[in-house]
């Protein structure tokens, strides 16, 4: 699974690599070391009138249908090898996907010592995209929307940290991914990079560079 991620970075020059992106939409955003569910995120997602068209647009992360009761326990993962399937899922799976632009994730190792965080980043620093599903839900004229990542069996360069990964998705596959509902299994081994960092991630409230920097250990 997936439960925080990076992204500090100003996405202005990632509108260089995407296509049909209407970049207007694009607001600034702040920094994070350490967004965490229920947080506002900046996601991709399809033009709501425009065929083909890409805009940004700002969502909670963790997933609520319309149908759906407020929960603190809304969820932020889904798999992708059943998302297709169940029932929270599916319709958003068909007609509402997006992409969720991040430096790198952060991920749990079990240890002897207790879950130890690692950071995952592209080898070239270069930004990555998650695949993700997207609900709205309408509250006294005002409408809401939330978002969850999809995940899959982790590839070569992160099964050692945990099972699981965000699916990825190639900048340049990104309007096949939200349109067409298709997905090549990028990336293959050697594209990423994972590191083990300090236990300070654990705490929502903190927030800084140094969270993704590498800790020295024997791992």
């Amino acid at each position: 699974m997936c439960g925080r991620f990076a992204l500090a970075r100003p996405l202005d020059s990632a509108l260089n690599d995407l296509v049909d992106v209407d970049g207007s939409t694009l607001q600034p955003v702040e920094a994070s070391w350490n967004i965490a569910p229920q947080q506002q995120v900046t996601v991709l997602r399809a033009h709501p009138t425009q065929a083909n068209e890409l805009v940004f647009d700002r969502m909670t992360w963790g997933f609520r249908p319309e149908w759906s009761r407020s929960s603190k326990r809304e969820p932020i993962n889904a798999r992708f090898e059943t998302v297709a399937e169940k029932p929270m899922f599916r319709e958003a799976y068909a007609t509402r996907r997006c992409l969720v632009p991040m430096d790198g994730w952060y991920e749990w190792m079990t240890t002897p010592q207790g879950q130890q965080p690692w950071y995952h980043q592209r080898l070239d620093k270069d930004l990555l995209w998650a695949a993700g599903i997207h609900a709205a839900w309408e509250n006294k004229g005002e409408v809401h929307t939330s978002f969850a990542m999809l995940t899959t069996a982790a590839n070569g360069d992160c099964k050692h940290v945990h099972h699981r990964m965000p699916v990825l998705v190639d900048a340049s596959q990104a309007s096949a991914w939200v349109h067409d509902q298709t997905w090549e299994g990028w990336p293959e081994s050697g594209v990423l990079g994972a590191h083990a960092v300090g236990r300070e991630v654990n705490r929502t409230a903190v927030d800084h560079a140094g969270l993704t920097r590498p800790l020295p250990t024997l791992f």
